[in-house]
Parts: C-alpha cells; sequence; structure tokens
C-alpha cells in the first residue's frame, strides 16, 4: 500500500506527464519552487493544504485527483445519453468521445471479436483505452471492473492495468483509440488494435 506522500506524488507526476507539462512549467503556474515540487513528485515532501489546491490548479484538475488511488476512473457514454453538437451552419452532428492531453503514442484501429476473449495489458503508465462498440454487445474494461457495451456506447479506462475484451454473443466490431503519454522506445503499446 502506498504512503501519502507516495500517492500524491505519483498522480502528481502522472497528470504532469500526461499534459507534456515539464516541472519547471508546473512549478511556474503553481507559484512553487522547483525544488519543491521535485521533492513532492519523489515522495520525499509531505505538501500542505495550499500547495495541493495550487498544483491541482496549474494542472486543471479538482485536488481530489492528487490524493486519490486508481489514477482515472472508467467512463462510459452511453448511446441513448450521448451528446450531440449540431453544427448549425452544415447541418452535421458530432459526438465527442474524449479528450487527451499531452503527446505521445496514439494507436488507432478495428478489432472484431468473434467468440474469444482478448486480454492485454498492463500497458506503460498513463495508457488509456478508448472504446467505441460499433456493432454487437462486449463486457469490456479492467478486470475488476469489466462493464458491457452495446452498438453506439463509448468507454474509457486506464490501459495500464490487466484489461480484456469478451464478446457476449456472436461477432462484435470496436472502434480503438489507444494512448500512451510517452511513447516507448520500440513505438508499439504491443496489445493495442492493430496488434495481437
Amino acid at each position: 500500500m502506498q504512503s501519502p506522500s507516495e500517492l500524491v506524488a505519483g498522480n502528481v507526476r502522472r497528470l504532469r506527464e500526461e499534459r507534456n507539462m515539464s516541472m519547471s512549467e508546473l512549478a511556474r503556474r503553481a507559484g512553487l519552487a522547483k525544488g519543491t515540487l521535485a521533492r513532492l513528485e519523489l515522495g520525499a515532501a509531505n505538501p500542505t493544504v495550499d500547495t495541493l489546491y495550487a498544483i491541482a490548479r496549474a494542472l486543471e484538475v479538482p485536488a481530489s485527483k492528487l490524493i486519490s488511488e486508481g489514477g482515472l476512473p472508467v467512463l462510459v457514454d452511453r448511446r441513448e445519453a450521448a451528446p450531440w453538437v449540431l453544427d448549425a451552419r452544415s447541418g452535421s452532428r458530432v459526438r465527442p468521445l474524449g479528450k487527451v492531453y499531452g503527446s505521445g503514442l496514439v494507436e488507432v484501429g478495428l478489432l472484431e471479436l468473434a467468440g474469444h476473449v482478448r486480454s492485454s495489458g498492463p500497458h506503460p503508465p498513463g495508457t488509456l483505452e478508448h472504446v467505441y462498440v460499433v456493432a454487437g454487445r462486449v463486457r469490456v474494461g479492467p478486470l475488476d471492473d469489466l462493464r458491457e457495451l452495446a452498438a453506439g456506447d463509448s468507454m474509457r479506462f486506464s490501459g495500464d492495468r490487466r484489461h480484456q475484451y469478451e464478446p457476449v454473443e456472436g461477432r462484435c466490431l470496436l472502434h480503438i483509440l489507444v494512448t500512451v503519454p510517452t511513447a516507448p522506445e520500440d513505438s508499439s503499446v504491443g496489445g493495442g488494435p492493430a496488434r495481437g
């Protein structure tokens, strides 16, 4: 089990790296000395409440994100509740599926499942998987938090934990986008949508 200072250290570092922000830049935005932030990210400092709020504001997240375990929660958008944005000029509609800060490796692909479970991960720290169900029904997510999705549903979850894709019945087709904050040396997540 992580100590409180280790938990805060890991969360601050992950959120900073997801935004492709240097330690110097975060320290400047939060109004902190770089050495203070460095000690905090090493788990060698116990930040004050004011320091936590300053860092949270600089990262544009609630302060609770800095002190909670588990990284990002699983996020499911059901087809019937999904927001669509109408472009009045063109008459087209857009359904936003999510937003990711920072840069690194991004893999996009289709995954067709036909009766077999596909297990994967854990991928590098900070990896996110975004899944949109094109057709069929699937049970997907971290092994301890699997969710059943139908055509039109979408989901986001942390890919740095073991996870799986399991067709509920027959074939299903998924559109998958995998984001890794910092590209691994071989530029491959190794199990993303386009790989086995």
